[in-house]
């Protein structure tokens, strides 16, 4: 992970313009402490930080009042696509460079890619996982049930590794969709016994959380999930929605989008990773968004 201890206290510009966006926006300033405390910085570097930024209570109030407008162009447009899916004058363009890759469905836009990884990769993204495990967390609003996902996470993106980087821009090249539309990439460990129960990636509920987690980049739009290891027993990928279910493989990618043709929330994307039952399952995770992070 990136450490920012004992480097003084100058903030990074980027950092600076992220939590000002973030501000402007009416995020909640704990969960921005939060954020830069994964990404390296000390407590009181990020508490410091984020409660020295000063917005005029105006602009915060233009940003919520650009969210909602960005949220209405979103409805109206889906309405014109499904209407113009209809006289058959749209049709929802598919990833070039794996077109061929696609499952056919006509429920979900959704790929297969088997070797993305080399084995020898498989196995060092293992390894780096291992090294900053905290246990998975959920969006969600109010009480939940803590058994829905057992794994742990690990914040592969805000590690120094040249390899990452390298399997990021490898994603990034493939989807042709610039990282910056990116969140941090994750890493996952199932043991025997832990599983994701069904959910989705995509951000739902009432329209206060949707806000909250969509207002500075959109929804999510791509999932993409590379399996590391071949599990012995237990662990697939189910897709209710498709009576669908993948094996995890060493080195393949499942890739789909969360979202219709129309640009709404798919929910033939919900999914579930089934419980290890012998062995144990690593992969890693990457999600895409609407909008490009800084965007201004």
């Amino acid at each position: 992970m990136n450490s920012y201890e004992g480097k003084g206290n100058k903030i990074p510009r980027e950092w600076r313009l992220w939590a000002e966006e973030n501000i402007k926006n009416g995020s909640d300033p704990n969960d921005l402490i939060k954020e830069m405390e994964k990404a390296g910085f000390t407590l009181s570097q990020a508490r410091h930080f984020v409660l020295s930024i000063e917005i005029d209570k105006n602009t915060i109030e233009i940003g919520k009042l650009k969210y909602r407008d960005f949220e209405n162009k979103r409805v109206l447009k889906a309405f014109f696509k499904r209407f113009s899916y209809r006289l058959g004058l749209y049709k929802k363009p598919l990833l070039k460079k794996i077109a061929k890759n696609k499952i056919d469905s006509s429920l979900v836009e959704m790929y297969q890619i088997p070797e993305l990884l080399s084995a020898d990769e498989c196995d060092q993204v293992k390894s780096l996982i291992q090294t900053k495990l905290r246990p998975s967390t959920i969006v969600h609003e109010g009480d939940y049930d803590k058994s829905i996902r057992t794994s742990s996470t690990c914040d592969l993106g805000h590690l120094e590794s040249s390899l990452i980087n390298e399997i990021d821009n490898r994603i990034c090249d493939l989807l042709e969709i610039d990282n910056d539309y990116s969140e941090v990439t994750q890493g996952q460990q199932y043991e025997i016994g832990e599983e994701f129960k069904e959910h989705h990636d995509y951000f739902d509920g009432s329209d206060l959380l949707i806000e909250k987690h969509t207002k500075l980049l959109g929804q999510r739009t791509y999932t993409v999930m590379i399996y590391l290891n071949n599990v012995e027993k237990g662990g697939e990928t189910f897709f209710p929605g498709l009576n669908k279910s993948f094996k995890p493989i060493m080195g393949k990618a499942l890739i789909w989008n969360n979202l219709n043709y129309d640009g709404m929330p798919n929910r033939n994307t919900i999914h579930q990773g089934k419980p290890v039952i012998t062995g144990h399952k690593s992969i890693i995770t990457k999600w895409f968004r609407e909008k490009k992070k800084l965007d201004h």
